[in-house]
């Protein structure tokens, strides 16, 4: 089965929490991940699974979901 979303560039992902303006701890809070987990896929170590993936686009498209769970 082949997913509809493209892996995302540690860049991306940087860019992503800056544009939220948290800190990789309230970040990682808000995703429910492990702090090694955001800093693997900002510096391009590790690759979000597919579900990540689901989930950092839904936030890219409507940041407003993190602050209805925050």
């Amino acid at each position: 089965m082949k997913y509809p979303f493209k892996p995302i560039r540690p860049r991306d992902v940087a860019a992503l929490r800056q544009k939220l303006n948290v800190s990789q701890a309230v970040f990682v809070g808000l995703l429910n991940i492990p702090k090694v987990t955001a800093i693997s896929w900002e510096k391009g170590r590790r690759q979000p699974t597919a579900a990540a993936l689901r989930l950092l686009d839904l936030v890219r498209k409507k940041p407003q979901l993190l602050e209805e769970v925050a």
